[in-house]
């Protein structure tokens, strides 16, 4: 096992590390309820662990102390299968020197402006593993694998593209003149082979010009302006000119990750704001008012945790200084205008910038233990802080390759966690702490789309309230889960597509409005159906017939009932909303035969058919047709005369409600999407009929309490259960004081 070194990169100890910071991560987030955590699309890692767990305490993340796995939610996001895999990294640095844990680049995937360059007094024709060390460090942050041994990137299944900008020892001044034109160029080469995202781990100081730091003038809190004669109005190191050169590098779809830098003990320094390059991302078109980069890149702050603190307490090594627990440990999110209008507002000044510093803030933790000479080594900085965003980047593309960088960079910072910062304020902490976790997970309202576009309409299911309820009794709620899965695709407030069983809608929740136990002992004939129906939508042709038609004695009645009615909002008791079509009218026609008369002793059946026909609104459904429903009822018994006289009476019966013997609909599901946002659709045909039979079974008794009528007592109980099986799902007890006249 390889062993930790310990090494501080702070500003002044690497002058290219002068990045930026960021951090957070919490389990859940997004718009899912518990239990119901869509899927989401795209193309999953190859044997991942469902446990976050599994990744929390391996030995490359526990063992190693890296405390920004568990923080920022990677753990859960490995464990949902997201690695990286299949996206592509440009890191452009100071260099890259061979290490175990990073893959030996092909050439082609390598870059090297300064192979035949000259700076004076600084590199001459340089290789690309020359002052290598920095951006050896910010490329395991990324990348390096997942091996069992020392450490692991963040993005440890991503490709890496590696540009050299510089070397370690470069100045300020040559920030500017060389490396930024030389990152702009590795920029377009990363974007032509197919990077998502360009990790910049360097900067520019504010005391490059020393006259600027002093020219920082407050508007409010937060919220700065230079009077700087070019810098004021062209943002630090001219910002509006590098932002319209690295527009064109990045092209539509690319997203840059750029360090905020790591002051935070000089206050000459101004360390409540963040400039130099980061500048770029507010820099403005004053003729059009938009951005310049349209929302594709992210500031990455440091974040020192608590844990971190800890670490290195143990370590104590005198090189870390003493950095607050829980704390920004570099320049934080206040905002120096690009753009300074002095004769607007009156002669009061305006800023003609269309975003600030905060906007684009993201905090990670940049206290990590990263690759160097062969070896592990315990740096600090924004530096480190940016490649953690920028493997999140990787991540999130992998699971939605369709999405443009400024909807990942937009996803990543709304999805920042916030609450877990103590004091926490926008314009100090920018939008929170990374959460991969939360970025992850659908956010927003999830909704299905209704149309061929994804931008199109959708029905959503962030209610609460189920959107099929089938007429069961609670203890017989499994019978509700559909025996085929509904996996459907729906979206999140981004538009990105996860995978989800509608099914897991569908409920179930007992509508009788009486058991059939429970009418027989107020000695009424059972009418299931009739039950269900509008009271003025609801008639009857009812057929007596008391002759000994099969050789039983005189006075056994045969019965014969055809009916027909409507209901309103429900069919039998079913209730169906949203999504999966709403039911807004049925008609049943039902016909039922009963043997035997209710109040005296002997056998008593009766059974019954029904058809029904429902009304279902399709709007801002997938329903696209719905058949006729098919039901039966049964049931049988016998009763005892207890006393002829008096009129009391017991009986025993068995009954099968009203079951849904066929109840098939057709949906026209969408399964999929196009990379244009097309919807892509499947017909399936669901049978909600019920896969298990209820079957009731119990007694009654009638006890008159006074001679001739007047008043009685009745009681019934009755137990249910699914196909006569031993396990009685639930009991039913009833007493009554009846009145008869």
């Amino acid at each position: 096992m390889m062993q930790f070194g310990v090494k501080t990169i702070l500003l002044g100890v690497l002058a290219f590390g002068l990045i930026a910071c960021g951090g957070g991560g919490s389990d859940g987030g997004g718009g899912a309820s518990s239990g119901r955590v869509p899927v989401a699309d795209g193309v999953r890692s190859v044997g991942v662990n469902a446990s976050p767990a599994f990744y929390a305490n391996a030995v490359e993340v526990n063992g190693s102390s890296n405390n920004h796995i568990t923080l920022h939610g990677f753990d859960v996001a490995y464990s949902r299968g997201w690695t990286g895999n299949g996206s592509t990294v440009l890191v452009v640095d100071s260099g890259l020197e061979s290490h175990p844990d990073l893959e030996m680049l092909p050439e082609e995937n390598t870059l090297n402006p300064l192979a035949n360059v000259t700076i004076p007094g600084v590199v001459t024709n340089a290789t690309l593993e020359e002052g290598g060390s920095h951006g050896t460090l910010v490329t395991g942050v990324v990348g390096a694998k997942r091996n069992g041994e020392g450490m692991h990137g963040v993005a440890f299944d991503a490709d890496i593209l590696f540009a050299k900008g510089a070397t370690d020892n470069i100045s300020d001044r040559e920030v500017l003149t060389h490396v930024v034109p030389n990152a702009i160029n590795a920029t377009a080469w990363g974007r032509d082979k197919g990077a998502v995202v360009v990790n910049l781990s360097f900067g520019i100081l504010l005391d490059t010009d020393e006259e600027y730091p002093a020219s920082i003038i407050q508007i409010e809190e937060g919220s700065f302006y230079s009077n700087h004669t070019i810098y004021g109005v062209r943002g630090n190191g001219d910002a509006i000119d590098i932002a319209q050169k690295w527009k064109s590098a990045l092209g539509e779809e690319m997203v840059m990750v750029i360090g905020a830098g790591n002051e935070f003990e000089n206050a000459t320094l101004r360390p409540e704001v963040t400039t130099g390059i980061p500048q770029i991302l507010t820099a403005t078109n004053t003729t059009t008012g938009q951005l310049i980069l349209d929302g594709q890149g992210i500031i990455a702050g440091m974040w020192y945790s608590a844990e971190d603190r800890r670490i290195d307490d143990l370590i104590m090594n005198p090189d870390i200084p003493k950095i607050p627990s829980n704390s920004i440990a570099g320049n934080m999110a206040g905002n120096v205008c690009v753009t300074w209008d002095e004769e607007a507002n009156g002669g009061r000044g305006e800023c003609r910038d269309a975003a600030q510093i905060k906007d684009f803030y993201l905090l990670a933790d940049g206290a990590i233990n990263s690759t160097e000479g062969g070896n592990y080594t315990r740096v600090h900085g924004s530096s480190f802080s940016a490649p953690v965003i920028s493997g999140a980047v990787a991540i999130i593309h992998q699971m939605w390759p369709h999405m443009k960088g400024k909807h990942i960079v937009r996803l990543l910072l709304d999805t920042a966690d916030n609450k877990s910062i103590a004091g926490y304020e926008e314009h100090v902490h920018g939008q929170g702490l990374l959460d991969m976790a939360a970025a992850t997970n659908p956010v927003g309202a999830i909704g299905i789309p209704t149309t061929g576009r994804t931008g199109g309409p959708r029905t959503t299911l962030s209610s609460p309230t189920p959107h099929a309820t089938l007429n069961l009794p609670p203890s017989l709620a499994d019978d509700a889960t559909l025996t085929t899965p509904l996996n459907i695709m729906v979206l999140d407030a981004f538009d990105r597509d996860f995978y989800f069983d509608v099914g897991q809608l569908v409920t179930a929740s007992d509508t009788r409005p009486m058991s059939a136990l429970h009418q027989f002992s107020q000695g009424k004939a059972v009418n299931y159906f009739a039950d269900y129906m509008d009271a003025a939508q609801h008639a009857m042709l009812v057929l007596d017939v008391d002759v000994p038609i099969f050789g039983e004695a005189a006075n056994k009645r045969h019965k014969l009932t055809l009916g027909f009615g409507g209901s309103s909002d429900h069919f039998l008791g079913n209730r169906f909303r949203g999504i999966l079509g709403t039911s807004r009218q049925s008609h049943t026609l039902y016909g039922s035969y009963a043997y035997g008369r209710e109040g005296q002793s002997g056998f008593f059946a009766q059974t019954a058919f029904g058809v029904t026909h429902v009304d279902f609104d399709k709007t801002g459904s997938v329903l696209a047709d719905a058949e006729l429903m098919v039901s039966s009822t049964a049931t049988a018994g016998y009763g005892f005369e207890l006393d002829e006289a008096k009129g009391s009476r017991l009986g025993f019966a068995i009954s099968q409600p009203i079951t849904l013997e066929r109840a098939r609909m057709t949906y026209n599901l969408p399964v999929g999407r196009t990379e244009a946002g097309e919807v892509v659709t499947q017909a399936q045909v669901v049978d909600f009929k019920n896969h298990k039979r209820e079957i009731d079974v119990g007694g009654y008794v009638h006890v008159p309490l006074s001679g001739g009528g007047g008043v009685a007592l009745t009681g019934f109980t009755e137990l249910r259960t699914q196909d006569l099986a031993p396990q009685v799902h639930e009991g039913r007890v009833g007493v009554a004081i009846q009145a008869e006249f």
